[in-house]
């Protein structure tokens, strides 16, 4: 899980990060406390940082690039209830690799501890890439050739139409969509997402967008596949920039 580190001096003059909760605030000043063991110490100002921590071990140090971030995503998963009551996500750009998972571990750990009850989907763009072609493409040219389609095509036809039925329909309904890894390659992917976001604006329900691309580069790809180049970007970054909060 995620907890709060801070830098601390030991009476032997060494410095180092430790877990906020293994320390108490007694009279005298702050004890670290661990193992059976208690030790003075005094926190170094200024230093405050967020951290992987299994109860156990550091796992990793992160970035103080994203100290404001997950500070601002703490804060937003505090008050959940009424985020999604008010339709309120999250676009985050510039966020691939380490940075990507970092995110990504973060939310799913507040999601599994949080005591509101919500429906939620976390689904990978590829995994959304996939079902926009084939609710866009390829199960759209299947019902002309049934007849010509052997008894394991149409099955596989069967599974694939209710699979995507399925997705879409969780799409457009969970309280929280967590799209992971947004970055378009084909317009059918475009159109899908334009649709998507706007039936999810319509009901006020909450998306939470992770993409690793920047502000710019998103917006170009957009023109560039979308139908109608940048009315769709405009049309589409209105309902995003409205109903989330932005980190770059």
């Amino acid at each position: 899980m995620f907890t709060t580190m801070r830098s601390a001096r030991f009476s032997n003059g060494l410095r180092r990060s430790v877990p906020e909760s293994w320390v108490e605030p007694l009279d005298g000043g702050p004890v670290y406390v661990h193992n059976g063991q208690q030790e003075s110490i005094a926190w170094n100002a200024g230093t405050e940082v967020f951290a992987v921590f299994d109860g156990a071990h550091l796992i990793e140090q992160i970035p103080l690039q994203d100290v404001d971030l997950l500070q601002r995503l703490n804060q937003y998963f505090a008050s959940l209830d009424l985020r999604l009551r008010q339709g309120q996500g999250w676009l985050i750009y510039n966020a691939s690799g380490n940075r990507a998972g970092r995110i990504t571990r973060f939310m799913h750990d507040r999601l599994d501890a949080s005591d509101v009850p919500f429906s939620h989907f976390f689904m990978p763009w590829r995994d959304f890439a996939l079902t926009s072609f084939l609710l866009q493409g390829e199960l759209q040219d299947v019902p002309d050739r049934q007849e010509r389609m052997s008894e394991r095509e149409r099955r596989e036809y069967a599974i694939a139409t209710r699979v995507s039925r399925q997705t879409l329909t969780r799409l457009a309904t969970a309280d929280l969509l967590i799209l992971s890894g947004l970055i378009p390659q084909h317009a059918f992917e475009v159109s899908y997402l334009d649709q998507t976001i706007e039936s999810r604006y319509k009901s006020r329900l909450a998306t939470i967008i992770i993409t690793p691309e920047q502000p710019h580069e998103l917006a170009l790809d957009v023109v560039r596949l979308g139908a109608g180049g940048e009315e769709a970007w405009t049309r589409m970054s209105a309902k995003l920039y409205e109903t989330n909060l932005v980190a770059v």
